[in-house]
């Protein structure tokens, strides 16, 4: 454990918040160890193995290898040839061979060693707790002979590695710096295997049996070396559902190609998905005012385990109660304008995803009933919005944190020719919905996504209204606002006006976003809640921060999240004003950041004064005064004023800087932090 780093922690944090979060650690850690020291000679798999099967795949599965046109095809193969070597390249590690004793590079300046020793199967199975080595021992023996055992535990970015003998409540994280625990939540997710099982259908006979072989060796060699309640891979239960929707998947994927599993095997992962359904139920990340997507990926990741089993009484409850709250959590994770609650474009992708994959399967499974009334409409406004924060370059606009989550990945449409994979392109979101929703525009890129929708739901559609894009006029009245006593403005040239030709102005006013966009244009500005009831977890000090992007080129671009925990500087440098092209008053912050990583002070209330297809005007209250900006698109022009201590005044005669190019608006703007396209990027 870091002291300094640990001291620096506290320093960024209010003294309530530290108090309390200081006490709800040690409970934890006393509690932890005492689980520790009464589970040590106690099996935590669910035995006996023998009388769990897995439940036959969703009707519709079947080869997918179609839906891949050639040049998809050779990313498909590339990405699947480095799943198989046991090659990843998660979270901004770079491709790296993940195996026990390597030397990592580090992050930001911070290396671990590795763990020291030869690890021999024997070797493996002693790191776990004792009670349950044997049933560990005997899963390895099923593995292939060559296979070579992944390091499960590892942060294969800085070198840090947690205990697998450890209990699972007691594992602490963000003590050390540069070290990451999502990196390997986010490689036990298994969000890798159903494209190596896809890929398999597009090669020879014998890799096609490798490929196969493959999947369920990196299954069994998780099962064997993740028992249920410790390590890293049992701490969140939200990796832990999405992990299990994905061993589903993948055995579906295989069963569709015609691949009979051994019983044995599928007897052993049914029993992991037992494993998996019992820890969500005993660990839902619930709370009655601020649940967000953790508790819908509990929820859909347990739908997806409860399908793959066979049902008994315990496994019909799982269904039933999954059901009722995925439709209850739909309603209150999502608002009337089709947005997301946390106020993050790329969470809203993440949670967009969960929604229709696990609307299919309900779709399939049950038919159309349980469905409420709307839910198609908000379904379809889901995609929209996803379309229209797209800017002419494919790429999403980053509003709020992006930790590049997913709750599939089942395409290639997104990564490059030289593997790297592009996490703001959302196409995937959009042609996933039109598959369930039986219409709209299907890009072959993405085929092999829409295909599982269809399959899941069982070659089922919603029916679903057209949704009218809302483009109407707002204006807030606010008699008695005096003129501002300090005003500046900033005016941007635009070479070609035609770049206007077709805008439209859209609001999301529920979100707190405000846009216009043509064929070559995108202009957007943030104004509104900060999400989640007012915590603002995944939030930044963006009120009134403008997104400029033409003819595919960013002028002004938020620059992302880039890490969370691995560094506590960083992680504030980019969700802070500093970050964003904001009206500023020096360095100060319009909201505190010092209530922890996944908090923000609900101080700065922005709000949408005036929008329509020409104009904005806005106003936050973070810095005590009202701090206003109003924005005119005029011929071959933007016109931005910032007004401080009242509202802006259009007649009065001011000081104008004039911009006419990318790198002089960023400049302008004092915009220096690296732009982060995902996490861990930059």
């Amino acid at each position: 454990m870091n002291l300094v780093y640990l001291i620096r922690f506290a320093r960024s944090l209010s003294f309530r918040f530290l108090v309390l979060k200081g006490l709800r650690t040690i409970l934890r850690v006393v509690r932890a160890r005492f689980c520790t020291y009464i589970n040590a000679y106690r099996c935590t798999y669910p035995i006996p193995i023998k009388e769990r099967s897995l439940r036959k795949a969703p009707t519709g599965f079947r080869a997918m290898s179609h839906s891949f046109g050639k040049s998809r095809k050779a990313i498909l193969l590339g990405v699947a040839e480095k799943y198989f070597k046991h090659e990843f390249n998660i979270l901004g590690s770079g491709w790296m061979k993940v195996t026990y004793g390597i030397s990592c590079k580090g992050f930001l300046e911070h290396v671990y060693p590795p763990l020291p020793g030869v690890f021999t199967l024997s070797k493996l199975t002693k790191l776990l707790s004792p009670g349950n080595r044997p049933i560990a021992s005997a899963l390895r023996e099923l593995i292939s002979n060559t296979y070579l055992p992944i390091d499960w535990q590892l942060d294969f970015r800085s070198g840090y590695r947690w205990n697998e003998g450890k209990w699972s409540a007691g594992v602490l994280y963000g003590q050390e710096p540069g070290v990451d625990i999502k990196i390997p939540w986010e490689l036990a997710r298994m969000q890798h295997l159903p494209l190596l099982a896809m890929a398999s259908e597009c090669v020879d006979e014998a890799q096609m049996s490798a490929y196969r072989r493959e999947c369920l060796d990196q299954i069994l060699d998780f099962i064997a070396a993740n028992p249920p309640g410790y390590g890293v891979n049992w701490v969140c239960t939200m990796d832990v559902a999405i992990r299990a929707a994905n061993m589903a998947m993948v055995c579906w994927l295989l069963e569709g190609t015609g691949y009979r599993i051994n019983s044995k095997i599928s007897k052993i992962i049914a029993t992991s998905l037992l494993a998996h359904g019992r820890h969500i139920m005993q660990n839902l990340e619930w709370e009655p005012k601020i649940r967000g997507n953790h508790y819908l990926s509990n929820i859909c990741g347990l739908a997806f385990l409860t399908a793959a089993l066979e049902l008994d009484d315990e496994t019909k409850s799982w269904w039933i109660f999954a059901k009722r709250e995925f439709f209850q959590e739909v309603k209150y994770q999502f608002q009337p304008d089709g947005s997301n609650f946390e106020a993050s474009t790329c969470y809203h992708r993440l949670s967009s995803e969960m929604v229709v994959f696990t609307a299919a399967l309900f779709l399939g499974r049950d038919g159309p009933d349980d469905f409420f009334e709307g839910f198609t409409e908000l379904l379809r406004k889901m995609a929209n919005f996803t379309k229209d924060i797209t800017k002419p370059n494919g790429r999403v606009i980053q509003i709020g944190d992006n930790d590049s989550g997913r709750m599939f990945k089942l395409s290639v449409g997104n990564v490059s020719a030289n593997l790297d994979e592009d996490h703001l392109n959302q196409l995937g979101l959009i042609m996933s919905v039109n598959a369930l929703l039986g219409d709209g525009e299907l890009v072959s890129d993405f085929a092999s996504e829409s295909e599982v929708i269809k399959a899941l739901a069982g070659e089922r559609s919603l029916v679903s209204s057209p949704v009218l894009v809302d483009g109407s006029e707002i204006v807030i009245h606010e008699p008695g606002l005096n003129p501002a006593f300090e005003q500046m403005e900033t005016k941007i040239h635009v070479l070609s006006p035609a770049v206007f030709d077709g805008m439209k102005a859209i609001a999301y006013p529920n979100f707190g976003l405000y846009i216009w966009r043509s064929e070559q244009f995108f202009m957007s500005i943030r104004c509104g809640s900060i999400g989640q009831g007012g915590r603002g977890g995944h939030a930044h000090n963006d009120q009134l921060s403008v997104e400029l992007n033409i003819d595919g080129e960013d002028w002004l671009a938020d620059p992302g999240s880039y890490t969370y925990t691995a560094s506590i500087e960083q992680r504030n440098l980019y969700r802070s004003a500093m970050a964003h092209a904001v009206p500023r008053q020096g360095e100060r912050e319009p909201a505190s950041l010092n209530h922890g990583v996944f908090r923000i002070e609900n101080r700065a209330r922005g709000k949408c004064l005036k929008f329509n297809s020409q104009e904005f005007e806005g106003r936050h209250v973070g810095f005590g005064a009202p701090v206003h900006r109003a924005i005119r698109i005029e011929e071959g022009c933007i016109r931005i004023r910032d007004a401080y201590g009242g509202a802006v005044d259009w007649q009065a005669e001011i000081k104008t800087s004039e911009v006419s190019s990318a790198l002089e608006l960023r400049e302008h703007f004092d915009i220096r932090i690296k732009f982060s396209p995902g996490y861990g990027l930059a």
